[in-house]
């Protein structure tokens, strides 16, 4: 029939349109008030299509646990999480015409657990309104042999019990200590997700863009994503007796100058190599 409406230059036939809806029907998901609102940022990129996996159910922990691995304070979250308690309890209550509070009342539920969340990641990061809690006891102590110099020196104890020690506050690398701590772990866990929703994937495509989409696709994210998760671990795990290379400084020359070998960006020994490989990973995957 399309053929030959095609061949006389007519418009396609309502047999046709019912044809193609059938081929891919619409959905719909039913949500309740906790998860409409994570299925809301699911929509923002696109309505899953009939037989697709729907990413909602997993966004219910995932996105929270994101969200905490950036901003783990104690003291924030627990007022956010009170905020949220007060929503849920007293929603009955509340004046829904005024746009701004319908917009948090309509994400208490998120807040909530993220709240929880950033709570929890607090407690790892010793963080209670950017101050440190001494809950287990500093693994350091000050050492008085010197009256007229004072240093803080490691006293025989093992790893802190849970999270960062307090006494980090009072170094003088203090912030970028946390600062880098707290952005390097968010981007191992940020990785670990995509690499999830790579494999995740996999359920929806079809057998031609597992070659030509889904294949190069992963190629990039390992040799890229993968490869800065790995120098994250190298350099946790090294004794450096200098100055340790500069993660963006490393990530950056692979682009602008691929096999160029110098002390601020060398890693390991086979740099160059590893480079010149990337970077035609990287051609290949694009084009």
């Amino acid at each position: 029939i399309e053929k030959y409406n095609l061949q006389q230059n007519q418009p396609r036939t309502q047999i046709e349109l019912l044809f193609e809806e059938a081929e891919n029907p619409p959905t719909h998901f039913e949500t309740n008030a906790f998860t409409k609102v994570f299925h809301s940022i699911v929509t923002n990129y696109g309505q899953p299509s009939y037989r697709e996996v729907n990413p909602a159910v997993l966004y219910l922990f995932l996105f929270p646990f994101t969200y905490a691995m950036m901003f783990g304070d104690i003291g924030h979250a627990f007022i956010n999480f009170l905020v949220a308690l007060m929503l849920i309890l007293f929603e009955k209550k509340l004046d829904l015409n005024n746009d701004i509070v319908e917009l948090i009342h309509f994400g208490k539920y998120l807040i909530l657990i993220m709240a929880a969340f950033s709570m929890i990641t607090g407690l790892v990061y010793n963080d209670v309104f950017s101050l440190a809690f001494n809950f287990f006891g500093s693994k350091y102590q000050v050492d008085q042999t010197n009256s007229n110099l004072q240093k803080m020196v490691f006293k025989f104890g093992g790893v802190y019990n849970f999270g960062i020690d307090p006494w980090w506050r009072w170094g003088d690398n203090s912030m970028q200590f946390n600062n880098s701590f707290k952005m390097k772990t968010a981007v191992v866990i940020g990785v670990l997700q995509m690499v999830f929703g790579m494999f995740l994937r996999l359920f929806n495509v079809k057998k031609h863009q597992f070659w030509c989409s889904w294949v190069p696709e992963a190629m990039f994210l390992f040799s890229f994503f993968g490869y800065m998760v790995f120098c994250i671990f190298y350099k946790w795990f090294q004794k450096w007796e200098s100055q340790a290379p500069s993660l963006i400084n490393i990530l950056i020359q692979i682009f602008l100058s691929p096999g160029t070998i110098n002390s601020s960006t060398q890693l390991f020994q086979s740099v160059k190599t590893q480079q010149i490989v990337q970077m035609i990973i990287f051609i290949l995957c694009v084009v």
